[in-house]
C-alpha cells in the first residue's frame, strides 16, 4: 500500500490532535514518585547545594540541566504538566516518522512507540528519544552534529543508558566503514562520554562489590538486574514483559543488519545484568525492529 502526500498529512494532523487529548488526561510529572524518587533525591541535592559540581556531582548537575526545562514548566504553569507531555509525545512522533522514511514501514505495532509516555516517567521518555537519535546517527539516517549532541548529553540522565552508547560506540567505531571525519566526531563523543561516566563507573562498583572482590560484584549487580530482581520481588507481570522483549530481540537476529543484531544483543545483556533504564529506554527500538523483521511494509520503495 503506497501512501501519498496528502495521506501523510491527515496521519500528521490525526497524531497531533491525538496529542493533544492525551496531554489534556495524562499529564507528565518530572518526578512522579514524590521524595521517594531517587532521581528526585539527586536534583534536590543539587538545588539545596548539598554535591559539589565535581566527580559524580558533575553528572547530577548533568541531570538537572536535561529535565529543567520541564522542571521548570511544570512550576511555572497550571499546565505544564499536561504541556510536558505534549513536548514529549510531539520528540516521540518525530522519531516514528523518522523511522518511516528510513525503514519504509508503517504498522499498526509502530503506534506503539507514540502512546508510550503514558505508561513511562518523563525521564525514560527523554531516554527513549536519546536512544532513537544514536540509532538514527549510527546507521547514518540524521547528519546533524547537534542534534547527535543532544541525543548524548540526554543520555547522561542515566547510567546504564550511557554505557549502552559506549558500547554501540565502540562497535560503530569497529565497523571500518565510515568516513574518517565521522570517526573523529564519534571518537570524540566516546571520549568525552566516556570520561564523565568514570565517576558513575566508581560508584557503582564500590556499591555493588561491597568490598567482596569481583564475584561479589558480579552476584550484587546481577541479582538487582531488571530480570532478576522482577523475579526476586515477585514482580511477574514486569518479568514476563522482559522475558517477552527478550524473545523479540531474539527475533530480531534472524537475518537483520549487523548493527540491528548489536542493539538486540545489548537489550538482553542490559535486561540480564543490569538494573534501572538501559534496557527500558531501547524498548521502542526493539519493537521498531521487529516490525521491520517480520516485514509489515505498505510503503513500497519508490514512495516519498
Amino acid at each position: 500500500m503506497n501512501y501519498n502526500s496528502f495521506d501523510k498529512f491527515i496521519i500528521r494532523i490525526f497524531l497531533f490532535l491525538l496529542s493533544v487529548v492525551l496531554a489534556f488526561f495524562f499529564p507528565l510529572e518530572v518526578f512522579p514518585s514524590g521524595e521517594d524518587d531517587g532521581f528526585f533525591q539527586q536534583i534536590n541535592a543539587i538545588l539545596s547545594g548539598k554535591i559539589n559540581p565535581d566527580g559524580l556531582g558533575t553528572i547530577h548537575y548533568i541531570r538537572y540541566l536535561v529535565i529543567a526545562p520541564f522542571l521548570y514548566f511544570e512550576e511555572q504553569f497550571h499546565f505544564g504538566k499536561n504541556l510536558n507531555t505534549f513536548i514529549i509525545l510531539q520528540l516521540i512522533q518525530l522519531c516514528f516518522f523518522a523511522y518511516w522514511k528510513f525503514k519504509r514501514i508503517i504498522n499498526p505495532l509502530l503506534l506503539i512507540i507514540i502512546l508510550i509516555p503514558i505508561f513511562v516517567s518523563l525521564r525514560t521518555s527523554l531516554l527513549i528519544i536519546s536512544a532513537f537519535i544514536v540509532y538514527f546517527y549510527i546507521t547514518e539516517q540524521i547528519k546533524s552534529k547537534l542534534l547527535v549532541l543532544l541525543g548524548f548529553f540526554i543520555s547522561m540522565l542515566s547510567s546504564g543508558v550511557i554505557l549502552n552508547y559506549i558500547v554501540l560506540l565502540s562497535i560503530f567505531l569497529a565497523k571500518g566503514t565510515i568516513s574518517r571525519r565521522k570517526k573523529v566526531l564519534i571518537f570524540s563523543l566516546f571520549s568525552i562520554v566516556f570520561i564523565a561516566f568514570i565517576p558513575s563507573v566508581l560508584h557503582k562498583v564500590l556499591f555493588f562489590s561491597g568490598g567482596g572482590g569481583v564475584i561479589a560484584f558480579i552476584t550484587n549487580m546481577v541479582s538487582r538486574s531488571n530480570v532478576f530482581s522482577s523475579f526476586l520481588l515477585g514482580n511477574y507481570i514486569n518479568l514476563a514483559f522482559y522475558l517477552l522483549f527478550i524473545g523479540l530481540s531474539l527475533l530480531v537476529f534472524y537475518r537483520s543488519s549487523y548493527f540491528d543484531k548489536s542493539v538486540a544483543l545489548l537489550f538482553i545483556i542490559s535486561a540480564l545484568t543490569m538494573e534501572g533504564l538501559g534496557s527500558t529506554s531501547l524498548f521502542p527500538l526493539i519493537v521498531c525492529l521487529v516490525c521491520t523483521k517480520l516485514n509489515f511494509r505498505v510503503l513500497n520503495k519508490n514512495a516519498t
